[in-house]
């Protein structure tokens, strides 16, 4: 016998609706489940580019949702919509400085090609969740203007094109998504990596190479150890 589903609060209801805009595409935006046939180190960076994107929710682990989290959130997205095309300034940078990334100028092209749907799809969502928001009680309805503004104010970018909350992990972090499940394949080393960033991003983004290693470990992105495999005793050639 399965046991009753917990109902869920009406912030957790707006979240819901944030999470999937469009249910019956099942269209996610991928706000707070962070999923998908990804290897651990490229989720972990998706989540701290989320966080970073979301600075005005303040997102920490074993966060809940409250009204001016949630209002945040909602402020945060629809300050997304009003900037579109900004988040793939970084992606041109580096189109421009190595042959790596020209792919990613695409992007931005498909971005601005689908810019009228996602509007209609972000307005609808946005009011979804103020008829919600409004019909709770005075002190919560408060909450949660206040922090739709903060959201709405902060943004998602920073005048220069950066996330609202990045900083130089959140740099590196967007380096490892541009190459996805292939990275540690395409750098045997975590050095041969390393010495990419240093170039892509800067030595002070990148760090110096026992500070980038921590990072690494702290995103769970490893390398194959390399050297010539020893032969197993079944290989061994058998003695005369």
């Amino acid at each position: 016998m399965t046991g009753k589903r917990q109902k869920l609060t009406w912030c957790e209801r707006i979240a819901n609706l944030l999470e999937v805009e469009e249910p019956e595409t099942d269209v996610s935006w991928g706000i707070f489940h962070v999923g998908g046939d990804h290897k651990p180190f490229v989720l972990n960076a998706m989540k701290e580019m989320l966080s970073a994107a979301f600075a005005a929710a303040k997102f920490k682990k074993g966060f809940v949702f409250t009204p001016h989290r949630i209002g945040a959130i909602v402020g945060t997205r629809w300050a997304l919509q009003r900037s579109l095309g900004r988040d793939l300034i970084l992606s041109q940078k580096l189109a421009s400085k190595s042959p790596e990334f020209t792919a990613l100028v695409d992007l931005l092209k498909l971005a601005e090609e689908e810019f009228p749907r996602d509007l209609v799809r972000a307005r609808q969502t946005v009011l979804k969740a103020f008829r919600i928001a409004l019909d709770q009680s005075a002190q919560e309805v408060g909450q949660f203007l206040d922090g739709f503004k903060q959201g709405l104010t902060l943004g998602v970018f920073t005048p220069e094109g950066g996330l609202a909350g990045s900083g130089s992990r959140t740099q590196l972090c967007f380096l490892v998504l541009v190459f996805g499940n292939e990275l540690d394949v395409k750098f045997k080393t975590v050095s041969e990596f390393h010495d990419f960033a240093t170039r892509t991003l800067g030595r002070n983004t990148a760090g110096d190479l026992e500070r980038f290693q921590k990072f690494c470990q702290s995103i769970q992105l490893t390398f194959a150890k390399r050297g010539r495999p020893k032969k197993s005793e079944t290989q061994k050639k058998p003695s005369s």
